[in-house]
């Protein structure tokens, strides 16, 4: 006659995790550091050895540089080219069947859309930064461009300028 209120169902326990994968991962990235600064520390021990380390430290310098302005420059236009198009998109009910169906995609992907924001740009920064800090020795022949005295005869400029700065320009 009278029943008793449906019990709550024990939940099973959560299976905890044990220390394996973290140990894993701490391990292999401890040995990916040790492998980097090993071969950091053997460059720099050889360019010393010959007497040449301020070579490598300009190297190094210009390398950063170039990565930090590359990806500067890419993060910031793609954040900036993002933000501007999702303020710039139509807001409106949709009327149509199809935009009816392209307003649910939307609302599919909004929770998303910060993470995008954020890692889009980030990630498009490295590739770019990546890519500008190769050109390290292309910057460096470019900044210390010498005259060769000897001038090419269609265009009338010193050789010096294909050598060292037009690799720059292109």
């Amino acid at each position: 006659m009278f029943a008793s209120p449906p019990r709550p169902r024990p939940r099973p326990a959560r299976r905890r995790r044990g220390p394996l994968l973290p140990t894993i991962a701490i391990l292999a990235g401890v040995a990916i550091v040790v492998v980097i600064l090993s071969r950091v520390w053997t460059e720099a021990l050889w360019f010393d050895q010959l007497g040449y380390l301020r070579v490598l430290w300009i190297e190094w310098g210009t390398r950063a540089v170039l990565f930090v302005a590359g990806f500067a420059v890419m993060a910031i236009a793609v954040a900036g080219s993002l933000r501007f198009a999702y303020h710039a998109r139509p807001v409106y009910a949709p009327s149509t069947p199809e935009q009816t169906s392209l307003d649910q995609y939307r609302e599919a992907i909004e929770p998303l859309r910060r993470l995008v924001m954020l890692v889009g740009p980030v990630l498009l920064g490295l590739f770019a930064g990546g890519a500008a800090a190769q050109r390290w020795d292309t910057v460096q022949l470019a900044m210390h461009a010498q005259r060769v005295g000897t001038t090419d005869p269609q265009f009338y400029l010193d050789l010096g300028f294909y050598m060292f700065t037009l690799p720059l320009l292109r």
